[in-house]
């Protein structure tokens, strides 16, 4: 974790890096439906670009939401409906290989810190299911208790992730990461204990508090 201004900087750095590459994807989508839209005449593949456009659009959209959760700074004494949250992650996964199983009563609510907790959880176990899979999200105890987990035949490893969570990562920090670190980072401040359990083809991650 950082320990001073550089330290913090650095780590700055790291998320801005992270964030811009997985935002890059859906711009550069979106940029190529443009090009196409303009430079070619034939209708069919003018009506193509137009759905690569709207598409790509709202896949870039449903990330910026989701990362302003993730990584943005709200209220800590609002309230949020889950309800909301698992809307904009079914969002998120829309095109997909993940499929995303939500437990949970629409009508509960959780503080904006255990909103952004759990979407990080999301994110991260995700991760682990480059390859697809499914990836399940269980609220128990009115949203006190959180368990993700994310299974398919095969998995990707990302022992960084459990190092980071562990608290046991000692390697210099990166755009591979650091978003692992600012889990722990966040949990730690709020005082949330989180675990997480890795095998060859499961990873469930549990905050409780």
């Amino acid at each position: 974790m950082p320990k001073n201004k550089h330290d913090e900087t650095h780590f700055a750095e790291m998320l801005c890096t992270k964030f811009c590459h997985d935002m890059a994807g859906a711009v550069s989508a979106v940029n190529n439906g443009v090009e196409f839209l303009f430079d070619e005449t034939d209708e069919a593949t003018r009506e193509q670009a137009m759905s690569l456009l709207k598409l790509s659009a709202k896949e870039g959209l449903s990330k910026l939401q989701i990362y302003r959760i993730a990584y943005g700074r709200a209220a800590a004494s609002s309230d949020t409906e889950i309800g909301e949250v698992r809307d904009m992650m079914v969002d998120f996964f829309e095109n997909s290989r993940i499929e995303l199983d939500w437990l949970g009563k629409d009508g509960d609510k959780t503080g904006n810190e255990m909103r952004r907790i759990m979407v990080n959880m999301i994110l991260r176990v995700a991760g682990h299911l480059a390859y697809g899979g499914k990836l399940s999200v269980i609220i128990e105890n009115d949203g006190r208790k959180v368990t993700v987990t994310g299974k398919n035949d095969r998995i990707k490893a990302e022992s960084e992730v459990k190092k980071a969570i562990d608290g046991d990562l000692k390697d210099e920090l990166s755009p591979y990461n650091v978003a692992a670190r600012f889990l722990k980072k966040i949990v730690d401040e709020a005082g949330i204990k989180l675990s997480i359990s890795l095998t060859e083809n499961e990873v469930d991650l549990i905050a409780v508090y």
